[in-house]
C-alpha cells in the first residue's frame, strides 16, 4: 500500500506495507512533490527561543489547564533554568560566518567548523551545568557528561549515499551529519540507530541529525523531509526528527523539526550576526541537554526488542513483552503512522511461573506458549541482534535480504518481497529493525484506557496473556482520538473482529499525554505562526497523540493464504466483521490488505456469527422483539473452551421481529409504509445472510478478522455534517473509483457502504496477485501487480486484463481459480449495486437523515449478502468438492 487519505484530503508520502508487500517505487521528484502536498499546509515558524524550549527536556507545569494537547507554554523547560543559562554564558561567543553563495560544497567545511564549535561549547557548558544541578531541583541532578543521551556528538561532512535506504525511494545523500561518532572515511552512515555490525563487529554509525545545504528553502525543506522519513522508517515510534538546513545564498540556518503534525522550524537565523549564532547555540544546547529517550522523541516503554505495556489484570502495572515480528508500517512524515507488531510474553503471568497450562491455548500452539515463557536477554549497548524470539522482527528475512543485496536494491523497512526493485550501483541495504536505545525501559500507567475484557476473571486474563499478542501503535488526530478503541469495545470481539484486550493513550513520566502539541501553535496563534515555505494556504494545527491497542492472537497477511478458497473464506469472515461494526453504528471506510488479518494457526473459537443486531441498527423497539431463544455466550468460555450456547436456528426471532415491524405500520400512512418496506427488505436480507452463513458452515470457528477502525465514521449524525461524517478516507489502491477521484480532485463526495464493497473487491484482487505461496508468476501477473499500485487508469487496466486473461494456463493456479469469481463479482454484484445505489440515493438525497440511514442499512446488508452468495456459488469449485 502507499497513500492513505485522511483529513485533510492530501496525497501523502505514506508507504504502507505488509511484510510481503512492497511499497510503490517513487522517483525522487515524485516523492518531493508528495512531501509538499503532505506538509505544505502545516509549516509553522517560531522564534529561536521557543524552538529551544520545544527541544529542551521539559516537565509539565504543576498548575495548567486540564487538557490533552498542551502548548509549549504549559511546560517548564530545562534550557530556561538559571543554572543552565549561566553555564552557557560562561563560554566565548561564536564567530559569525559568511557563506559562499556560489555553490553548496564550497561551504561544507565552514558549516561543520561552526557546528563543531557549537558542540565544543555545549560540552563545556554541560559539564558546568552538571556541577550546578541539584538532586532536589525541578529536573533533578543531570547525568554526567558522556552518560546522558549524547555520549558523543560530532558533525562532519558526508555528501554520499547512506548505508541503508527506504523501500521504493531513491538513495539519500545528506550533505553533512551529526552523530554519536564519526565513521572511517570509507564507511557509510545509517538511518538506523548506531549498532554493531553482526559480521565485522564494527559500530555502524547512525545518523542523529542530518543536514542539507541549498540556496532555496522550499527545495531544502523537501529534501530534509526525506531524511525525516528515513529516520522514521528506522524508528517508527519516534515522535519527531531534527534536521539542520543551511541557505548558503543568504548565510542563514534553520533548525527543522518534523513531527506527526507537519514541520516546525526556527526563523531563518543569520550566521553573519552574533545574535544569530547565539540563537543557534541555544537551540543546539537544548538538544545536547537530552537526558532520556523521551527528550529525543523516542518511546521510553519500548526499545524495538522489548516493551512494557499495561497489564490487563492491573493497568497500573507494566507487563514485559518481546517483539517478535513487524506486521505493518504506514510510513509517512505527517499523520497516523500506524505501526503493528506481534508480541510474546517475556515471562509467565505473576504468581504462576511454576504452573503449566492444563489446556492448549486457543490462539496458538504449545510451542508458542513455551517460547513466550523465555526470559528477556537484556540487550547491551549497540546490540546487533534481536532476542532469540524476535529474530523475525528483522523487517526482511535473511534470504530475501541477501537477494536484495545481490540486486543492489533499496528495500523498505518491512517488505522482503520487492519485485520491481530499482537497480542501484551501490550496495544499499534496507533499513533494519534494530535497538532504538539501550536505556532501561520505564512504564507510566495510562490515564485513559479502554479495557474491553476487564470483567473477565483473573485466571482467564492470565491465560490470555500466554497467547501471542498484536500491538498497534498510531497517532490519531484530535477528531479521531479514542474512536478506534470505542468501536472495539462495542463490537465485543464479535465474529470477524479482533479480540480486543485493551487500548490506552501513552502518558509521559510528567503525567502529560505523549503528543505533538508542544511543537504546534494554539488555534489563536496559527495565523501568525504559519510560514508559507511550501504553499500559501494553511490548515488548522494537526494535534495528535500516541495510542496503543493490544489484541489477543497473531495474524498474518491474506497474501499468505494457501488457496483461492482459503482467501475467500478469510474475506467473507472479514466482511462479517465489517457488518459487526456497522450494526453497532460505525462505517469502517478503509478495507485494505493491511487491515484484514488471517488468524495464525487458526481458526479459533468465537461467538457464532449472527445478524440479529439488525434490530438495533434499525432502531426497533427491543421490548417488542422476543429474543428469549437467543442466548449469548460468555466471552471467556467462547475464547477458552470453544463452547457457545447460542443456537442460530430453532427459535422465533425472525418471525417476532417481522411481526413487530408490521404492528408499527399504518396502511394509511404512505411514509410509514415506505419505511416498513425498506426495513422489511433489510430484515429479510439479514435473515437470509444468517442462513447462507450456516450453509457455508460458518458458525463459531473464525479464521480472519477486520481491524484498523481509526478511519471509521459514526453513523449517528453522519448526515448532519457538511462532508458526510468527516473527511473522505481509505487507502488509495483499494478505493472505489468515484471515491478516489473525489479524493484526488478534492471534490465533495458521499462515502457510503457501497464504497467499502468495492474496497473488498480490490483487496481480493490484490491478495490474489501478491500471494506469496504461488511460485512462478507469469509476465502478465507481474505487470498487473505493478499496475495495481499505479494510478486509476493503470489499476482499471489491470482489473480488465485480469477479467479477460486471468484464467489462462500460464498464470498461477490461484489467479486462474479466482478469475471466474472476479467476473461474477463485477457483473452480478458490483455493477448492479452501483446502478441501484445511484437510483435509490436520488430519491432520498434531499430527505431526512433517518431516510438516508435506511438506504445505507439496505445497501450494507445487500452488499455483504451478495458477496456471501457469490462465495457460496463458487464454493464447490474452489474448495475442490465439485
Amino acid at each position: 500500500m502507499s497513500a492513505s487519505f485522511s483529513t485533510p484530503k492530501k496525497k501523502t508520502t505514506s508507504s504502507a506495507h505488509t511484510p510481503n508487500t512492497p511499497p510503490l517505487s517513487r522517483h525522487q521528484s515524485e516523492l518531493l512533490g508528495l512531501i509538499g502536498q503532505e506538509i505544505g499546509a502545516h509549516t509553522w515558524q517560531f522564534p529561536a527561543s521557543v524552538v529551544a524550549q520545544m527541544l529542551s527536556p521539559k516537565r509539565l507545569k504543576t498548575r495548567v489547564k486540564d487538557t490533552v494537547y498542551h502548548p509549549i507554554g504549559d511546560y517548564d523547560c530545562l534550557i530556561d533554568e538559571k543554572f543552565v543559562q549561566e553555564a552557557l554564558a560562561e563560554y566565548p561567543k561564536l564567530t559569525p560566518q559568511t557563506l559562499d553563495p556560489r555553490a553548496e560544497r564550497l561551504n561544507y567545511k565552514r558549516i561543520i567548523g561552526f557546528l563543531d564549535q557549537c558542540v565544543k561549547n555545549c560540552k563545556s557548558a554541560y559539564t558546568l551545568a552538571h556541577g550546578k544541578s541539584r538532586k532536589n531541583s525541578r529536573f533533578g541532578k543531570l547525568q554526567q557528561s558522556g552518560s546522558h543521551w549524547w555520549p558523543g556528538l560530532t558533525f562532519f561532512e558526508y555528501d554520499k549515499q547512506t548505508g541503508d535506504g527506504v523501500g521504493g525511494a531513491e538513495p539519500l545523500k545528506p550533505d553533512f551529519v551529526g552523530a554519536h561518532d564519526k565513521p572511517d572515511e570509507k564507511e557509510r552512515c545509517f538511518w538506523a540507530p548506531t549498532r554493531k555490525d553482526c559480521v565485522s563487529d564494527l559500530a555502524l554509525v547512525g545518523i542523529g541529525v542530518p543536514g542539507e545545504v541549498k540556496e532555496k528553502w522550499p527545495e531544502l525543506i523537501r529534501q530534509a523531509a526525506t531524511y525525516a522519513r528515513a529516520m522514521t522508517s528506522a524508528v517508527p515510534l519516534r515522535s519527531f526528527s531534527v534536521a539542520i538546513g543551511v541557505n548558503h545564498k543568504h548565510s542563514t540556518l534553520r533548525i527543522l523539526i518534523f513531527h506527526r503534525g507537519g514541520l516546525t522550524t526556527s526563523e531563518a537565523l543569520k550566521l553573519k550576526t552574533e545574535d544569530g549564532c547565539l540563537a543557534i547555540q541555544q537551540i543546539l544546547f537544548s538538544v545536547y541537554l537530552w537526558q532520556k529517550p523521551e527528550d529525543a522523541g523516542f518511546p521510553a516503554f519500548i526499545n524495538g526488542h522489548t516493551c512494557l505495556l499495561p497489564d490487563p489484570r492491573d493497568i497500573k502495572t507494566g507487563v514485559p513483552l518481546i517483539v517478535t515480528t513487524h506486521l505493518y508500517h504506514a510510513l509517512s512524515i505527517r499523520g497516523r503512522g500506524s505501526f503493528v507488531l506481534s508480541l510474546d510474553l517475556s515471562q509467565p503471568p505473576l504468581n504462576d511461573s511454576t504452573k503449566s497450562s492444563t489446556k492448549s491455548p486457543p490462539h496458538d500452539s504449545n510451542n508458542n506458549l513455551r517460547r513466550s515463557m523465555r526470559r528477556i536477554k537484556s540487550p547491551g549497548k549497540y546490540e546487533p541482534a534481536l532476542p532469540e524470539t524476535a529474530k523475525k522482527a528483522r523487517t526482511t528475512s535473511t534470504i530475501l535480504a541477501t537477494k536484495a543485496r545481490s540486486k543492489k536494491a533499496i528495500l523498505p523497512m518491512s517488505s522482503p518481497n520487492l519485485p520491481e526493485a530499482k537497480e542501484e550501483p551501490t550496495d544499499i541495504e534496507p533499513i533494519r529493525a534494530t535497538l532504538y536505545h539501550n536505556v532501561e525501559l520505564t512504564f507510566t500507567p495510562p490515564a485513559t484506557c479502554y479495557h474491553a475484557l476487564q470483567t473477565l476473571k483473573k485466571e482467564v486474563l492470565d491465560e490470555l496473556l500466554r497467547y501471542p499478542l498484536i500491538a498497534k501503535f498510531s497517532w490519531p488526530s484530535e477528531q479521531k482520538r479514542g474512536l478506534e478503541p470505542r468501536i472495539y469495545n462495542v463490537s465485543n470481539s464479535a465474529f470477524g473482529t479482533p479480540v480486543h484486550l485493551l487500548s490506552f493513550e501513552v502518558i509521559l513520566s510528567d503525567g502529560s499525554v505523549w503528543s505533538n502539541a508542544h511543537f504546534l501553535p494554539t488555534s489563536s496563534q496559527a495565523d501568525t505562526a504559519f510560514t508559507p515555505l511550501l504553499q500559501n494556504t494553511r490548515e488548522d494545527p494537526d494535534y495528535r497523540s500516541m495510542w496503543v491497542t493490544k489484541f489477543v492472537g497473531v495474524g498474518e497477511s491474506l497474501e499468505e493464504c494457501d488457496s483461492a478458497w482459503d482467501l475467500c473464506e478469510c474475506l467473507l469472515q472479514a466482511s462479517f466483521g465489517w457488518l459487526s461494526y456497522y450494526v453497532r453504528g460505525y462505517l469502517h471506510r478503509d478495507i485494505s490488505v493491511g487491515n484484514i488479518l488471517k488468524i495464525k494457526n487458526g481458526p479459533r473459537q468465537r461467538d457464532p456469527f449472527s445478524t440479529r443486531s439488525v434490530k438495533s441498527v434499525l432502531d426497533l423497539d427491543k421490548k417488542q422483539v422476543d429474543t428469549s431463544g437467543s442466548n449469548t455466550s460468555d466471552l471467556s468460555e467462547a475464547l477458552l473452551d470453544g463452547v457457545s450456547r447460542l443456537e442460530i436456528g430453532g427459535d422465533r426471532f425472525w418471525e417476532d421481529l417481522t411481526s413487530s415491524l408490521e404492528e408499527q405500520t399504518s396502511s394509511d400512512d404512505q411514509a410509514a409504509a415506505a419505511k416498513y418496506k425498506q426495513q422489511k427488505a433489510t430484515v429479510d436480507m439479514a435473515r437470509e445472510l444468517e442462513d447462507v452463513a450456516q450453509d457455508l458452515g460458518i458458525t463459531t470457528e473464525c479464521k480472519a478478522f477486520l481491524s484498523d477502525c481509526d478511519m471509521s465514521a459514526q453513523l449517528e449524525g453522519y448526515f448532519d455534517r457538511s462532508e458526510h461524517g468527516g473527511s473522505l478516507s481509505g487507502t488509495a489502491e483499494f478505493m472505489n473509483k468515484p471515491l478516489r477521484k473525489a479524493m484526488e480532485n478534492k471534490s465533495q463526495y458521499l462515502q457510503s457502504p457501497v464504497d467499502d464493497m468495492h474496497s473488498l473487491f480490490w483487496t481480493a484482487l490484490w491478495c490474489t496477485l501478491f500471494n506469496v505461496k504461488q511460485p512462478g508468476q507469469s509476465p502478465d501477473e507481474k505487470e498487473w501487480r505493478s499496475k495495481l499500485q499505479g494510478n486509476l487508469d493503470a489499476r482499471d487496466s489491470a482489473m480488465h486484463d485480469v477479467l479477460k486473461y486471468g484464467a489462462r494456463k500460464e498464470n498461477t493456479p490461484m489467479l486462474r481459480d479466482m478469475t471466474p469469481l472476479f467476473k461474477d463479482w463485477q457483473k452480478d454484484l458490483l455493477d448492479p449495486l452501483d446502478s441501484e445505489w445511484e437510483d435509490t440515493w436520488r430519491t432520498v438525497e434531499k430527505g431526512q437523515a433517518d431516510e438516508k440511514l435506511l438506504v445505507f442499512h439496505y445497501f450494507a446488508f445487500q452488499g455483504i449478502l451478495g458477496f456471501a452468495k457469490l462465495v457460496k456459488k463458487h464454493k464447490a469449485r474452489l474448495s475442490g468438492t465439485e
